[in-house]
């Protein structure tokens, strides 16, 4: 399956545009919602969890272990990290997206506030991880409308977060809003 570029790189480019973690206003795609930063992060990184969630390392690697064994999986990667590096452009543009991402930050009221940078500092790279499977997915199947993949990506696209999953496969998420 040939898939275009612009298709399978809107996962990873979303990691570079402010809208990521901002936050979002109301209730995140009719998902169960939590509110507790404290809670959320214990969701998405440990083991030991209450009784009616899943580990969400065990769910996400139940989900992406298909595409690891895929043929193509190698190429996707080789492909993503070309793309990425020529996404990247110059000094000039990496300065402007900063300062929007600054901005846009303002606005939500996340600006210099150290909770929110704290919990983006601790959750950066498992979202980018989440963002690069589900590009992976999309260059190796196209996009998968349903799958658990498409689900996480469209909760970044409305600047939440997916933190964890309950045992019915329905996945929890975190609003950065609350950390203003």
């Amino acid at each position: 399956m040939q898939v275009f570029v612009d298709v399978y790189m809107e996962p990873m480019l979303l990691s570079r545009k402010p809208e990521l973690l901002a936050g979002s206003n109301g209730n995140v795609l009719n998902l169960e919602n939590i509110n507790d930063k404290k809670l959320a992060l214990h969701l998405i990184f440990d083991q030991q969890l209450p009784e009616q969630y899943l580990v969400w390392t065990d769910f996400f690697a139940e989900v992406t272990s298909e595409l690891f064994l895929n043929p193509l999986y190698k190429e996707s990667q080789e492909a993503i990290k070309k793309q990425m590096m020529i996404s990247k452009g110059d000094a000039l543009k990496e300065n402007i997206r900063k300062r929007k991402a600054y901005l846009l930050k303002k606005k939500m009221g996340l600006a210099e506030n150290k909770k929110y940078e704290d919990f983006i500092s601790e959750v950066s790279d498992e979202v980018i991880y989440m963002l690069s499977m589900v590009s992976t997915q999309r260059y190796i199947n196209g996009i998968v409308p349903g799958s658990p993949l498409e689900e996480i990506y469209e909760i970044f696209k409305a600047g939440a977060m997916p933190c964890g999953v309950k045992k019915n496969k329905d996945i929890v998420v975190f609003n950065p809003a609350v950390l203003k």
